[in-house]
């Protein structure tokens, strides 16, 4: 599990596409862990899928905060930006059913 964390991240900090005609993709400098240093906000929209993707977000070295979804989750969110401490990402869980 940890290494398909590691994928996820990997995947969402890279720079360029891969998408790109067969042109190499420039990576950037990534850290032991690679969400060491990252503030994730996790919206649970409850499923229980959100438990196995905070660990793997968790594995990476991230710092995740889990927020049940509605307007509170969207005034937490208002409030950290307001304070300085954006979250470098915000992540959503799929929900229940299919997704």
């Amino acid at each position: 599990t940890e290494l398909k964390a590691s994928a996820m991240m990997d995947a969402v900090t890279r720079k360029g596409s891969e998408d790109n005609g067969g042109i190499s993709v420039e990576m950037v400098k990534i850290p032991e862990k690679v969400g060491n240093g990252k503030s994730i906000v996790l919206i649970d929209h409850e499923d229980s899928f959100v438990h196995t993707l905070g660990n793997y977000l968790r594995q990476t070295g991230a710092d995740v905060k889990t927020l049940r979804s509605g307007p509170s989750a969207l005034a937490a969110i208002e409030k950290m930006v307001q304070t300085g401490n954006k979250p470098d990402m915000v992540v959503l869980s799929p929900g229940p059913g299919n997704p």
